[in-house]
């Protein structure tokens, strides 16, 4: 084997990924990035189970909570879900109404699938840039998390950094509709 190309095990997996294109190569970066977005997710749910048994056992039993132990949980939550959207997304397990889209032409159903993938990129263009401008202002302010005393705006940071993930997404999808054999809704 010459040094530089990998083997694949049938010669239908090699024109495969022979016959990529950029699209199709950033669809499987943005699934990995992803991938490791559910296990950070995963460890965000486990860490609120964690901190709220522990809250409420020792509040109840050793009349000793846990200080600040809800600004930890919703921290944690606004972590877990903007990291999850992009995945949300990517993976398409957002509801859509394709009984009734079905129905109609495949020029129609192609027009609706690029307008959709349009309005989700200004829609996130838009959380994107205002999340930004909110922790702007709380890093100006220096706001801080009530009880535990640590600032707020690194964590609106990486919402709005994953909401802008989101906009890719959005671009991709858009990008994938436009293609003769892209996916339609």
């Amino acid at each position: 084997m010459r040094k530089g190309y990998r083997s694949y095990p049938n010669y239908k997996e090699r024109i495969l990924v022979k016959n990529t294109t950029y699209i199709d190569k950033f669809e499987r970066y943005l699934s990995k990035l992803s991938d490791y977005g559910v296990g950070i997710g995963q460890i965000g749910v486990f860490l609120i189970i964690v901190i709220i048994f522990f809250d409420v056992t020792g509040s109840k039993l050793l009349r000793k909570p846990i200080y600040g132990a809800g600004d930890m949980v919703g921290i944690i939550q606004l972590l877990a879900i903007s990291i999850a959207i992009p995945l949300g997304l990517l993976k398409e397990v957002n509801p859509r109404v394709t009984f009734f889209v079905n129905l109609l032409g495949r020029r129609i159903r192609n027009v609706l699938s690029v307008s959709v993938n349009v309005l989700g990129i200004l829609l996130f263009a838009l959380l994107t840039g205002m999340t930004f401008r909110l922790a702007q202002q709380y890093q100006r302010t220096n706001e801080l998390i009530g009880n535990i005393d640590f600032p707020l705006y690194p964590f609106i940071y990486i919402a709005g950094f994953c909401f802008a993930i989101g906009c890719i997404v959005w671009l991709l999808q858009c990008l994938i509709s436009l293609r003769p054999e892209g996916r339609n809704v």
